[in-house]
């Protein structure tokens, strides 16, 4: 059987990022079960002398225990000319300390693309080879041909130069390589604006009519607006699933939300809300989910940007709010506190104030109606944290 050329991407989450100011130091994400604030993790990134990421670390917290290093750091290291060339994960164990897990080598081109990512897991006190992924290129740079243990993905382009579709690839023990599927691309004429795809299956006879499709509309600056999956069901495509977007002036996210096709209409369970930091990053994002009529918070993320090059493990942003529960006012109490707002269960603002940096604040909850809130507070360095608060008479 031919095997044809192929194209993934393979990217990790912080490569490259340098040390400047609106670049990415930490990120908080906290999460929620029933309106209640049940886990924290927050991974913190430090930078070497050339402003290269260096280091992350991953810390994770239940509850009111104490934080501690349930996930894992990443060590990053590179060549002179700042490709990276190892990508190293430890997890914490007690009471070892960091132990070494995971670790990803990287080979290049002339012209700094990657060729070859050797991966390789920890086992009996040494590096031991897993799995190696091979890439190929065109003579336009263009990646063509990427090779996994198990998997060939092949990307062929049309004549505009665009990518026309994908072709996959399965590997099995009593067939060697086996057409798997494809994913046909389909563009607005005359732009590079993506409108449709069309996932085929290989059958006996050759590729056979598709069983799924993505349908895309676009606003006037080029920003997808709405999302369509469907699934063809022998006769007619069925709708499934709806990701609707919505975008500010200056053509920032600022809204998503998903939906499912039941009984006949579309019905909205997901919600997304993002704000940004005066340099345009993306500051939080607030997650809604549905529960009936109800909109409740089910996670909120926190992003801290900086000039601040940290080789480190960070410390950790906190602050106090007692009593809670609360009848008619609570005290705030934490390190260079700027700002706090009450959000209900809906995510929505219902007190907002500044605060002394030095001093506790007490802040009147006399007006609320009984029930469960959030209290969201900033610091000087532009960190946030939030805690739940009971509203009780």
């Amino acid at each position: 059987m031919k095997i044809f050329p192929a194209l993934i991407v393979f990217c990790f989450t912080g490569l490259g990022l340098a040390a400047q100011p609106g670049n990415l130091i930490s990120e908080t994400h906290y999460a929620f079960s029933n309106g209640v604030v049940h886990r924290i993790d927050s991974t913190w990134y430090g930078y070497n002398d050339q402003s290269l990421l260096s280091s992350s670390w991953r810390f994770e917290k239940d509850g009111s225990n104490p934080w501690q290093r349930l996930n894992r750091k990443i060590d990053y290291a590179y060549d002179t000319d700042g490709n990276l060339l190892t990508y190293t994960s430890q997890f914490w164990e007690n009471p070892e300390g960091w132990v070494n897990r995971t670790k990803f080598k990287f080979t290049y081109n002339n012209n700094h693309q990657v060729t070859a990512i050797f991966y390789e897991r920890w086992l009996n006190a040494q590096w031991d080879p897993h799995a190696t992924i091979w890439k190929e290129y065109d003579d336009r740079g263009r990646l063509i041909k990427e090779t996994w243990p198990s998997s060939i993905h092949a990307h062929f382009y049309g004549l505009d130069g665009l990518l026309a579709s994908t072709e996959f690839y399965a590997k099995y023990p009593d067939q060697g390589w086996t057409n798997s599927h494809r994913i046909r691309y389909q563009y607005i004429p005359g732009t590079d604006l993506l409108s449709a795809t069309y996932t085929d299956k290989w059958g006996s006879s050759g590729w056979k009519d598709p069983f799924e499709r993505e349908i895309r509309q676009q606003d006037d600056e080029g920003h997808y607006t709405v999302l369509v999956r469907e699934r063809w069901n022998g006769n007619v495509w069925d709708r499934e699933y709806k990701d609707s977007l919505a975008f500010d002036h200056q053509n920032q996210l600022v809204f998503k939300s998903i939906s499912e096709w039941t009984d006949s209409a579309w019905h909205e369970y997901q919600r997304y809300h993002y704000t940004y930091n005066a340099e345009n990053n993306v500051a939080t994002e607030r997650f809604m989910s549905r529960y009936g009529p109800d909109w409740k918070l089910s996670g909120f993320r926190n992003y801290r940007y900086g000039a601040v090059s940290q080789t480190k493990e960070p410390s950790y942003f906190t602050f106090e709010v007692f009593p809670n529960p609360a009848a008619s006012f609570i005290t705030l109490l934490g390190e260079n506190l700027e700002s706090a707002q009450i959000l209900d269960r809906q995510g929505r603002v219902v007190s907002q104030l500044t605060l002394n940096q030095h001093e506790a604040t007490h802040i009147p909850v006399s007006q609320l109606v009984p029930g469960l809130y959030f209290v969201q507070v900033r610091d000087q360095m532009g960190d946030s944290g939030l805690k739940p608060l009971m509203i009780q008479r």
